[in-house]
């Protein structure tokens, strides 16, 4: 579209997103069907340059280079990396380091010299920087440094001035509360224990409650009103979405730990031996439940190629054989109904839930939306929150 306004024309014959022009605005990288492409500034002779999923595009100020952020669902991390404007030397920014793990979304600022980008980590994303270029007069260490922006967290980074001399980071400081609802069902109230608590599930007899730590990801378990808490993992276990046993001696919890593939855990309540795997190696774990008798787990899993899909399987809890769902293909999040009637799962668009009924082993369609996660069964199985 002109500048100063008028008809947009369309870029070619292309599907894309995340396109950026280079600094000389000749070309045009951008990112379509899973990989990513250049072409002349009117969309003409585009040319594949990466077999990868690509966002965060940004150009180098000399135009010989390109960058972009990546996300691969196995490990489940960004990653940033670099490419020649003529599709050679394909490479990722920092391979193997794990004190930059989980990168993206970068800029080049003063004409090239550094390079910003954000790094995940437990507590949210951090700005970092390196330098691109040392000096013969200042031989800086190439090794990536955190910034300090004053915010606890930083949401996006964008470079200021034509030369990129200057860097602005839009940070914020979040004030997460625990709230319970109101026995009236008409208000919540902020809940004065676990203050670091994320992820709670309660036991089938309300008495306990496991929760995952937002310090450092820990898994722990304690009293509901907050007494006899003992914690049940530690690092570099990174836990996630823990689910009581039926008759709650274990639980059972997804193992997030950075650069692995996530794995299924089980551990005891008592904390009394360290915590068991379940499921293939070689397969990616997501949300997993209990079968109501505490027999079996249902999990969504899958492979670690970018074009893998999820797909459910059953676990026998005592053995860990595990068994592919049939006509689970593309669907995630199961959620086994307390009378073991159904299982509820989501599709990968998250724009609807499927049940599958065990007694009749057939899936039907249940409810659309256009964002549905974090699926719960009622107490009586008659309904799905």
């Amino acid at each position: 579209m002109p500048v100063q306004g008028g008809t947009p024309r369309p870029f070619g014959d292309v599907r894309c997103q995340d396109a950026v022009w280079s600094r000389d605005a000749r070309l045009l990288a951008y990112a379509s069907n899973g990989s990513l492409y250049v072409a002349n500034s009117d969309g003409s002779a585009p040319r594949r340059l990466a077999n990868k999923e690509a966002y965060g595009i940004v150009w180098s100020p000399d135009n010989s280079t390109i960058r972009f952020s990546t996300w691969d669902p196995a490990l489940q991390v960004h990653s940033l990396w670099e490419i020649g404007a003529d599709g050679d030397r394909l490479h990722q920014v920092f391979p193997g380091n794990e004190k930059v793990a989980d990168t993206a979304s970068g800029f080049w600022l003063a004409e090239g010299k550094y390079f910003a980008f954000l790094r995940w980590s437990l507590s949210g994303p951090k700005l970092w920087m390196v330098r691109e270029r040392p000096s013969f007069w200042r031989r800086s260490s190439p090794r990536a440094f955190s910034v300090s922006t004053g915010a606890e967290d930083t949401e996006t980074v964008a470079s200021l001035g034509l030369n990129g001399s200057r860097l602005i980071s839009v940070g914020y400081w979040p004030d997460t509360k625990l709230q319970r609802l109101s026995s009236d069902a008409h208000s919540l109230v902020t809940a004065s224990v676990f203050p670091s608590a994320v992820n709670l599930h309660f036991s089938r007899d309300g008495k306990w409650v496991a929760y995952v730590s937002t310090v450092d990801s820990a898994l722990w378990r304690c009293r509901v009103d907050g007494t006899d808490c003992l914690q049940l993992t530690f690092a570099p276990m990174a836990a996630l979405e823990p689910r009581w046993s039926p008759d709650g001696t274990e639980i059972l919890f997804i193992d997030n730990h950075p650069n692995a593939i996530r794995r299924l855990r089980v551990v005891a309540a008592q904390g009394s031996s360290p915590a068991r795997t379940l499921g293939p190696p070689d397969l990616a774990a997501g949300m997993a439940d209990w079968s109501p008798d505490g027999k079996q787990i249902v999990l969504d899993m899958r492979g670690t190629s970018p074009s893998a899909h999820d797909q459910l399987y059953f676990i026998d809890a005592a053995s860990g054989k595990t068994a592919p769902l049939a006509g689970s293909e593309g669907l995630n999040e199961p959620a086994w109904s307390r009378d073991g009637h159904l299982i509820a799962a989501l599709n990968s668009a998250a724009t609807r839930i499927y049940f599958y009924s065990l007694k009749e082993s057939k899936w039907a369609p249940g409810p659309a939306g256009t964002r549905l996660s974090y699926h719960y069964w009622s107490y009586s199985s008659g309904q799905l929150f």
